[in-house]
């Protein structure tokens, strides 16, 4: 079953591989003869939710594989943890997310078939582009090589992290970086038949003539992506790389380009649009609302917020126009209302009791 999907997962046939791994459960599921077989497929489920964007259904999927570490291969069950990462983080759990991140990180370490620590690491980049943080991404990407022998078959790809990444810098020289990465990476796939990777790669080839105003081979591009995507009904692929995509799409459609799967596509990110509206609202709510318990002020919150992404006493007191002196009082406040002492410590207080995201 699992060698059949794996073919199947390269052709971005997610109809068959749906079907193949839904046969396997309803012949095994209720029993413990092939639970190895039960796990295949409940990650190649996983797989198809995650994509056609019910990523309810398919947190059921992974963590079905995660309840069983020694009855499945290794490789399913650290890309299933993967999988899970980016899921939370979608659902606006990052805390979950990262803490995945770090689980894998520490796997990889550990294991006789290694999820290797450039992936793991690949898959933190990830989740801090999701988050905002930009500036650890760009850190990710300077130290990162591409592999030698690049064999995707698994659910996660470093590579096309790392080409978001350069993305996200958006100078000549990323852009550059990432054009070249995106033409090798297009040769091996397409000789491969890759036709789930070339999905996103034809889609960030897109975003990257868009970024350099090359609008009319932007579309060129998408358009392959969306063709290669419609049949097995690709949804949350577009929605991972992000806003910028959408456009296209929209551009595509009033072309007369597959309107009705884009419409699903567009329909995708309205809901993803609801969802992060719905979170930070709540987030903020909750931050508030736990701020004004504490007694911790506006101007400590900046503070905290710049601790959190490690700046100095000297950087914090630049980026604020106030002085050291003052710094180091508002983090000894901050340190006395969390109960905590040191700035590592008062972050994570911080983070435990929710004040920061």
């Amino acid at each position: 079953m699992a060698q059949v999907s794996f073919v199947y997962l390269s052709e971005a046939d997610l109809p068959l591989i749906e079907r193949v791994a839904t046969q396997t459960l309803e012949k095994y599921g209720k029993s413990n003869n092939n639970l190895v077989g039960v796990l295949a497929s409940s990650y190649f489920l996983g797989l198809v939710h995650y994509y056609r964007n019910d990523l309810q259904k398919a947190e059921q999927c992974f963590l079905l594989v995660l309840l069983h570490p020694q009855q499945v291969q290794t490789q399913v069950f650290i890309h299933s943890i993967a999988a899970l990462a980016l899921i939370y983080q979608a659902q606006g759990e990052a805390a979950k997310s990262i803490e995945l991140a770090e689980t894998l990180a520490s796997l990889s370490l550990e294991m006789s078939v290694p999820f290797q620590a450039s992936d793991a690491s690949a898959l933190k980049a990830e989740l801090d582009m999701r988050q905002g943080n930009l500036a650890a991404a760009a850190r990710w990407a300077d130290l990162y090589k591409i592999p030698k022998v690049i064999r995707l078959s698994f659910f996660y790809a470093p590579p096309l992290t790392y080409i978001q990444a350069l993305l996200a810098q958006d100078t000549p020289l990323s852009r550059k970086k990432a054009s070249r990465v995106l033409m090798e990476l297009r040769k091996i796939f397409t000789a491969d038949h890759q036709t789930r990777l070339l999905i996103s790669v034809f889609s960030l080839q897109a975003l990257l003539s868009q970024s350099e105003g090359k609008e009319a081979r932007a579309l060129k591009e998408m358009e392959k992506a969306v063709a290669l995507a419609e049949p097995g009904g690709f949804i949350r692929i577009f929605i991972d790389l992000g806003a910028a995509v959408r456009p296209l799409l929209v551009r595509l459609k009033k072309g007369g380009t597959a309107p009705a799967y884009i419409d699903r596509i567009l329909s995708a990110f309205e809901e993803e649009d609801a969802r992060k509206k719905s979170i930070r609202s709540e987030q903020i709510g909750t931050r508030s609302d736990l701020q004004g318990e504490l007694g911790v002020t506006a101007r400590e919150m900046e503070i905290l917020r710049l601790l959190e992404k490690r700046f100095t006493d000297r950087e914090i007191a630049e980026t604020l126009f106030i002085s050291k002196e003052t710094v180091h009082s508002h983090i000894a406040h901050l340190g006395d209302k969390l109960n905590a002492r040191g700035r590592r410590a008062i972050v994570q207080a911080a983070t435990s009791m929710g004040l920061l995201h």
